[in-house]
């Protein structure tokens, strides 16, 4: 009874026991231990008030273990800078020129036997386009020869197109291209007129406005019987120096131009009287320092040089009028410096050389045109032109607006540098640059300077020298002819090179073929007066070979291409007659040509 009462108890304890077992709930788990998160920023001020942005303290980034460093700003930088410059330096060469031909010229070997032929290795390898543009085409100057004339390419001209002045004799002795007209020296020595057509005024020409060249060439002959030598232009008159050294002044012509021609007579010797004169428009006057050897022309000056070596000058302004005739005044400031060889004028600025090679000028040194400092703007009397190397001599000098260009030899070179001075904004300096002015000195035109090349007949290097230097009116392009041999002939070249680079002379295993002299220019070229062989048609501040002429094909340029080159002198078919002539190159305001000369 008693063990039964205590195992009753015991179960009703076990059962209370599970009972609050059940009732009381089970602890919650454990939570996760938190994120690691930003220390809180510190909030300045009680709690509800606004707090300004600039009170709150910068803090690190929450996702960045450190800050940027500033040297790799530095690295990116530079690298950028180098990756720009690579690229720049790759486009600017590829719009260069070919390189100067002193770089084809191959040097002898002074152990070489009389018997070796020379072997001729290139310093440069050239791709196929610059192969094309090196090319000489195998008959142009046969060619030239065969259909004389002259040639002109530029303003008013379709882009390609040559167009041939319809003359009426087909050598003439000498030609002239002014500013909005041109003359010409036929081969009987009478003066002929004709109009150009005018450079717009931006310097380009679109091809589909403004006058057209077939248009307003119509040459017509203004003076006959003066037996006349040489012809220059200025801005309102022609003159012309004959034979016996007299000139005779003319106003230029224009389209309504229709006078009949003056015959003018040469006095004779034992006439005792002066014979200067104005009748018929023509003006007669002579120098009292000797007859008149040759001429230069600016756009309102005239310079010309005696036979007995004066300098001269007259105004191209001054009119003919109630019997007064223009006048000759002897250069001041050359009394010392011995005999006058040559004289050029630019738009405001003359230039004299002398027969021992040194230059003089005065005029206008705005540019730089004179190789004087620029803070000299002008100078009143003839100065002393500065030439590099002090010992170099000058042997020919052009001008035009407010440019200058100077070839040079020295005793240490047999080679002939090329120098200018003055504005280059169009690249008329020819050292690849777009100078503004010339501050001091003369600048080499290096692209053709100390030129030399390889003579097979008496196996010696020759200088490569200039035959022909021209800048035109108004200074915008410049041009030279070089090379053709050094007796000037027209003889034909070998094989070995499809001819020599500025034309050689007769080489052993000879192909028969002539070769002449090169044309190369430089300068504006928004007319195209350029012509450049490399298809561009922008300006060259360094010296290009122009197309050459496809003269079987009506005056076109040749679709080839090649560089151009003009005859040597030579026999020369006109008319039935065999004349003696050589190509010659002519410059005007945005107009190349080209002209059979009769020497």
């Amino acid at each position: 009874m008693i063990a039964r009462s205590a195992c009753r108890l015991r179960a009703a304890r076990v059962s209370i026991l599970q009972r609050r077992a059940l009732s009381t709930p089970s602890p919650p788990a454990p939570a996760p231990a938190p994120a690691p998160s930003s220390p809180p920023i510190p909030r300045p001020g009680p709690p509800g008030k606004t707090i300004r942005p600039s009170a709150v303290p910068s803090t690190p980034h929450p996702y960045t273990n450190q800050q940027y460093q500033p040297n790799y700003r530095l690295l990116t930088f530079l690298a950028g800078a180098t990756l720009g410059g690579i690229y720049y330096l790759a486009v600017v060469h590829a719009d260069a020129p070919a390189p100067p031909a002193s770089s084809l010229s191959p040097s002898p070997s002074p152990k070489a036997s009389t018997d070796e032929q020379p072997t001729v290795l290139p310093a440069v390898f050239f791709t196929t386009k610059e192969l094309a543009q090196d090319r000489v085409p195998v008959d142009q100057i046969a060619a030239a020869r065969g259909r004389p004339g002259l040639y002109l390419w530029g303003a008013g001209i379709r882009q390609g197109t040559v167009f041939e002045v319809p003359l009426t004799t087909e050598v003439a002795r000498d030609v002239a291209l002014g500013k909005g007209h041109a003359a010409c020296v036929d081969a009987n020595g009478d003066l002929v007129q004709w109009v150009m057509p005018t450079v717009p005024s931006n310097g380009r020409w679109d091809g589909r406005t403004g006058e057209r060249v077939e248009d307003v060439v119509r040459p017509r002959t203004t003076i006959v019987g003066g037996d006349l030598v040489q012809v220059v232009c200025t801005e309102a008159h022609v003159y012309a120096v004959s034979r016996k050294g007299r000139v005779y002044r003319v106003v230029k012509a224009t389209d309504s131009d229709d006078a009949t021609p003056v015959r003018v007579r040469e006095p004779a010797w034992w006439w005792p009287f002066g014979s200067d004169s104005s009748t018929h428009g023509v003006t007669t006057f002579s120098a009292e320092n000797g007859p008149i050897d040759s001429l230069a022309a600016g756009p309102r000056h005239v310079l010309g040089v005696t036979t007995r070596g004066r300098a001269v000058s007259t105004s191209s302004d001054e009119a003919s009028v109630a019997g007064t005739l223009p006048s000759w005044k002897q250069v001041e400031g050359l009394e010392d410096i011995g005999k006058v060889a040559q004289v050029a004028c630019g738009a405001q600025h003359s230039l004299v050389r002398s027969a021992d090679g040194r230059v003089f000028g005065y005029g206008d040194n705005t540019f730089g045109q004179l190789a004087q400092d620029i803070k000299l703007t002008t100078l009143s009397t003839p100065t002393q032109l500065t030439l590099t190397p002090p010992s170099a001599r000058c042997t020919s000098i052009a001008a035009g607006g407010n440019t200058t260009l100077l070839t040079l030899r020295t005793t240490t070179s047999p080679s002939t540098d090329v120098a200018a001075c003055g504005t280059g904004l169009s690249g008329q300096l020819g050292d690849g640059t777009w100078s503004h002015v010339t501050a001091r000195g003369v600048q080499p035109v290096r692209s053709v300077s100390g030129l030399t090349e390889w003579h097979e007949d008496d196996r010696t290097i020759r200088g490569v020298g200039v035959r022909n230097l021209a800048v035109a009116v108004g200074g915008g392009h410049c041009g030279i002819v070089v090379g053709g041999g050094a007796n000037g002939g027209g003889e034909t070249a070998g094989a070995s090179r499809g001819g020599s680079w500025f034309g050689g002379r007769k080489r052993s295993g000879d192909d028969g073929l002539l070769y002449g002299a090169d044309v190369m220019l430089w300068g504006a070229n928004g007319s195209g007066q350029l012509a450049r062989n490399d298809g561009k048609k922008t300006n060259s501040p360094v010296p290009v070979h122009p197309f050459p002429i496809a003269y079987a094909e009506e005056g076109r340029f040749s679709e080839d291409g090649g560089r151009m080159q003009v005859a040597l002198a030579g026999d020369v078919k006109v008319k039935g007659k065999t004349v003696r002539a050589e190509q010659r190159m002519v410059l005007g305001e945005g107009v190349t040509g080209v002209y059979m000369r009769a020497i």
